[in-house]
């Protein structure tokens, strides 16, 4: 069900209903933090800040870039702390 949740929130993301992405993405890091997949949790919180970006919600969109930032860096994977960190640049947002 979480990745079915990830996969139609991307879906409609890409179709501009952001109410539905948002709610579907939710629903996905819901059930993997269920299931304590640290990862995926991190990577839902980068999909989660993009959608929120483009509903124009910048504190929502630093909560969850920081929590991406935060779970990859605990999880030691440097290459998405750096590409979470290039992505709040990009996006005009401050994570420190």
């Amino acid at each position: 069900m979480a990745y079915a949740n990830r996969a139609l929130g991307k879906v409609g993301w890409a179709a501009g209903d952001l109410d539905e992405a948002g709610a579907r993405l939710a629903r996905a890091r819901t059930t993997f933090v269920a299931i304590e997949a640290r990862y995926t949790v991190a990577r839902i919180h980068v999909l989660l800040a993009e959608v929120h970006h483009a509903r124009g919600d910048k504190p929502v969109v630093v909560t969850h870039l920081r929590a991406a930032r935060d779970r990859f860096g605990r999880l030691s994977v440097p290459r998405w702390v750096e590409r979470v960190t290039k992505l709040a640049d990009y996006l005009g947002v401050s994570i420190d």
